[in-house]
């Protein structure tokens, strides 16, 4: 037993596997042969470190703990708080328990479980096994080889993909494209996918999908099930599906509307889409009563195609309209446009 942070335990190699048990902070020294500290601290904070051998680190006081491994292959226990755990080098297992936990595998090929609570989980480098169990997890997948273990039943959970083409593992909610990031495929769930800067391509797959391009010039295929494609800034391309889809146009700033339009709509279905311009016509704030008739909706048949256009003034000002999608191969008629909710 320790009860103060700098106290020295000396253990020379082959003397057995030992334990310290600390009520305070703790860190195993390098070049000593011990292999496992027990944390029992009632601090509002603790912290344990490891050494050079594979370690066993366990919370069990009754604050909020960071536990770092170092080298070896570790095992890391957090307790019932929003612990923090640091795989660090090698093949390590961090298990967050109760609360918000913050796992970073590091190095080497990594498990983690997140346990009870919302947790964050990164795999790092290597060959992860990540789980966030109960709670509304968010995973960080940096490495193709991260494989996110989630059941059904265990919350909405995220996984920001930092890698070029990532699909979604089943029982996995929603998607952010983080970073370099380019592709996102979804499972057979009903998935929030989103792009980023990058030319996206995004892909729904089965279920009924929420597809976000933001920036850039992305590629949105809702796939098999009602699906809402926004495209977002850029010149997009939105691919429907064989069931009733949404094309969404919106701006969070309307100084954007420039960078909105040009997009191309195929396989849109007269009768069964919807071009929902809704929240556009409510970021100007203009009566959706006089959208059409007043110019600030206009369709536009072009040959076998229809351009759909947005004029911010309407008839009666000067601004040019801006074409938001040409729609290939289909009459589109006012009811297929959405401008109120």
């Amino acid at each position: 037993m320790v009860d103060a942070r700098f106290d020295v335990v000396l253990e020379g190699a082959g003397e057995g596997n030992d334990t310290i048990k600390s009520s305070v902070s703790y860190r195993l020294a390098f070049g000593q042969e011990i292999e496992t500290l027990i944390l029992s601290s009632s601090a509002a904070t603790v912290t344990g470190d490891g050494n050079n051998l594979a370690n066993t680190i366990t919370m069990m006081g009754s604050g909020k703990a960071t536990l770092s491994g170092h080298d070896g292959n570790d095992t890391l226990t957090g307790g019932g708080q929003d612990d923090t755990l640091f795989g660090v080098n090698d093949n390590d297992v961090l298990n967050g328990g109760g609360g918000r936990d913050i796992l970073f595998g590091g190095f080497g090929d990594d498990t983690l479980n997140g346990g009870e609570g919302n947790d964050s989980l990164y795999g790092g480098a290597g060959d992860d096994k990540v789980n966030g169990g109960m709670g509304d997890d968010v995973y960080y997948v940096t490495d193709a080889s991260d494989g996110v273990v989630e059941f059904a039943g265990q919350g909405e959970d995220t996984v920001k993909s930092y890698i070029a083409d990532y699909t979604m593992t089943p029982n996995v909610e929603y998607m952010q494209l983080s970073g370099d990031a380019l592709n996102g495929t979804g499972n057979t769930l009903d998935n929030w996918i989103a792009g980023n800067a990058q030319n996206n391509i995004l892909n729904g797959g089965l279920g009924a999908d929420d597809l976000e391009g933001l920036d850039g010039n992305d590629t949105l295929n809702g796939g098999s099930g009602v699906d809402a494609l926004a495209g977002g800034l850029g010149a997009d391309v939105l691919n429907g599906g064989s069931e009733r889809d949404y094309f969404v146009y919106d701006v969070e700033d309307t100084a954007d509307l420039p960078a909105l339009g040009n997009d191309k709509i195929n396989g849109f279905q007269s009768g069964v889409d919807k071009i929902d311009l809704a929240r556009l016509i409510l970021d100007f704030g203009i009566d959706r009563e006089v959208a059409f008739s007043d110019g600030f909706v206009r369709l536009v048949a072009i040959g076998d195609d229809t351009l759909v256009q947005f004029d911010r003034d309407g008839t009666a000002g000067s601004a040019p309209p801006l074409t938001l999608a040409t729609v290939v191969d289909a009459s589109v008629v006012q009811s297929d446009v959405l401008v109120s909710f």
